[in-house]
């Protein structure tokens, strides 16, 4: 039965905007109400108890349909979506509907051995009910009641959460969500926000419960500006030991660095060249004279080789020498001493963490870029593609090679396929970004409200069907942004200072606490340095030098 209450409002409404006679009659007529029934006394409005059961029931009934019509709302929700990227494509109804017939196989939704092949939408469930006590569309009549109704909608997320307690899935899932949807409804009533209000407020608030209730773990990857400040400290401190080097290796190592160069075809006569192989001869004069190194003079010729790479005509070469030095000067062992401390396991240390600070700093730059380009293209909203062809400039072969351009960076093997796989993009994000495509103009979302089978129970029908095509580019969004997130995690991870944070925490009471996965990176951190894998179950200070 029409809800004659809310349609007295609504025309209320639309006299005191001053709508036209013809349009308060066209929407009178699409509510399917006579005049008879309009003119009829009103209803008594119910009590706060009765207002409260009766909003309980209604959300209770919109849950069941919503969920028992899920299958049947996915697939009319595809087709729709179809329908009209089909029709804004200029694409012929054969094309489409093949198109629809692939999309809809992929999905399982269709074939003889589809189970939901035929499944009903939820509205044709509601529509099929026997009458109920309560209608799923009652439409509460207090404040309390919307709370209740819109939290009775919710009700079906208390099944999900993993291995949660009951209390924190209905904080979680049921509580907060309907809350922050139904206050976003409210503040935003009758106008064209408050589907997007609504479906905002119960993102927000799942969300924000959500991060309530995790467990508040120290990071163990650090940022990009402490491991760069890790690697200048550990540079300043192997500068001022008190170590000498042996003549002979220093000797040997300038000559392997030259005989490397001229393997690469690189020479002293060529243009620009020059001055690295003057750098490295010095190096070489360095090792036959008596007295030893030390890692003040290695820090001489360096600097050398790395002034010499602002160069354009020497800088290629001046890197592969640069990149030589540091490798093999960090590789020196006790050996390698004429006396003094042993300085190379810092040294390595601070190669890696300063490498590691340097491929973040690219991965940020690439992220800044993106959010410029975004920012100064159209609307600003198309942030997912501006993201990935900003990623995809570090997985771009080299000069027609084969090599991408992350690997010239120092990005191993791992790090590559993370950076391709943001630039690429996952199934699920992929798919997201496709709904969303015509989310800004509002063409998928009205195409979808009616041609839909009126999927409207429960809050993803009631209230997200106007807004799907913007959660699901937003969605998409997020995808990109969480893939990149993780290349940036896994390069940092990449350090010898997230190794030695991933010891100090390892043994703590909080993560103890953690679930097994969890605990399993960490100790993988660990795992993955020689000289921190002895010590896990120990306290890892940090060296007071640096």
């Amino acid at each position: 039965m029409a809800d004659i209450v809310r349609i007295k409002g609504n025309i209320g409404k639309m006299i005191a905007q001053n709508a036209p006679e013809s349009d308060i009659d066209a929407y009178v007529a699409s509510e399917g109400v006579s005049l008879d029934q309009l003119k009829a006394p009103a209803a008594p409005a119910p009590g706060m108890l009765e207002d409260a059961a009766k909003s309980v029931g209604a959300g209770l009934a919109n849950a069941t349909a919503g969920t028992l019509g899920g299958a049947g709302d996915l697939r009319s929700l595809l087709s729709a979506g179809t329908d009209v990227v089909g029709e804004k494509l200029g694409a012929s109804p054969e094309g489409v509907q093949s198109f629809k017939n692939m999309l809809t196989r992929a999905a399982g939704l269709t074939g003889p051995t589809a189970v939901f092949a035929n499944a009903p939408t939820s509205r044709q469930i509601k529509d099929s009910a026997p009458d109920p006590i309560v209608s799923p569309d009652y439409q509460p009549q207090t404040v309390a009641g919307g709370y209740l109704k819109t939290g009775a909608e919710f009700l079906p997320g208390a099944a999900l959460g993993g291995p949660r307690g009951v209390l924190p899935k209905l904080l979680t899932n049921v509580a907060a969500p309907a809350i922050a949807s139904e206050t976003a409804g409210l503040a935003t009533q009758g106008t064209g926000a408050e589907p997007y209000a609504r479906v905002a407020g119960a993102l927000l608030g799942g969300a924000g419960a959500s991060r309530l209730m995790q467990p508040k773990v120290p990071s163990t990857i650090p940022s990009a500006e402490d491991l760069l400040k890790s690697g200048s400290s550990k540079f300043e401190a192997v500068k001022g030991s008190d170590a000498v080097i042996r003549p002979a290796s220093v000797e040997q190592m300038a000559k392997d660095i030259k005989t490397e160069l001229l393997n690469q075809g690189k020479h002293p006569l060529s243009e620009g060249q020059a001055g690295v192989f003057n750098a490295l001869d010095r190096l070489e004069a360095m090792g036959a004279a008596p007295g030893g190194v030390t890692p003040k003079d290695m820090e001489v010729i360096r600097k050398n080789l790395v002034d010499l790479k602002t160069n354009p005509a020497s800088g290629p070469t001046a890197k592969m020498a640069t990149d030589a030095f540091m490798t093999k000067y960090s590789n020196f062992g006790q050996n390698d001493l004429l006396n003094g401390n042993n300085p190379f396991p810092i040294l390595k240390d601070a190669v890696g963490d300063w490498a590691a600070g340097k491929r973040s700093n690219a991965v940020t730059g690439k992220v800044d870029l993106a959010a410029l380009n975004a920012g100064t293209a159209g609307s600003g909203a198309n942030e997912d593609n501006a993201l990935r062809q900003a990623i995809k400039q570090l997985a771009r072969p080299i000069n027609n090679t084969n090599v991408p351009a992350a690997k010239r960076l120092g990005f191993n093997d791992q790090e590559v396929d993370a950076v391709k796989r943001a630039a690429m993009g996952t199934p699920v994000g992929n798919a997201m970004r496709w709904l969303g495509k015509a989310a800004p103009t509002g063409a998928v979302s009205g195409a979808m409200s009616s041609g839909a089978g009126g999927m409207a129970a429960g809050p993803v029908g009631a209230i997200a069907l106007p807004a799907v095509g913007y959660i699901a580019k937003k969605i998409g969004d997020l995808s990109t942004k969480k893939a990149v997130e993780a290349l940036d995690n896994l390069v940092r991870s990449r350090s010898p200072l997230a190794a030695q944070v991933a010891a100090q925490l390892i043994a703590t009471p909080v993560v103890k606490k953690l679930n097994p996965a969890s605990q399993g990176i960490l100790s993988a951190l660990i795992a993955a340095d020689p000289v921190l894998s002895n010590q896990a179950g120990s306290s890892v200070s940090q060296p007071s030098a640096y």
